[in-house]
């Protein structure tokens, strides 16, 4: 997603779409925000995305199926 404006800050957004049969879907995301140093990460790291699947099975109370799409890799 392009967004346009004037920042020097960058954002990063992990997200999960989550569906479950007779219940309203939801979206879980964790963002990621760029701290402009030399040395700081600007995306995610594979370490960062436990966090977000725990935060998930835990708003859903219940067992997740995680498709992963590496489009990228």
């Amino acid at each position: 997603m392009r967004v346009r404006g004037l920042s020097r800050w960058r954002l990063s957004i992990a997200a999960l779409a989550c569906y479950k049969p007779g219940h309203p879907s939801r979206l879980i995301y964790r963002p990621r925000r760029d701290d402009g140093r030399r040395d700081g990460r600007k995306s995610f790291a594979w370490t960062d995305y436990p966090g977000l699947l725990i935060t998930a099975h835990t708003q859903l109370g219940a067992l997740i199926a995680l498709i992963w799409d590496c489009e990228n890799d």
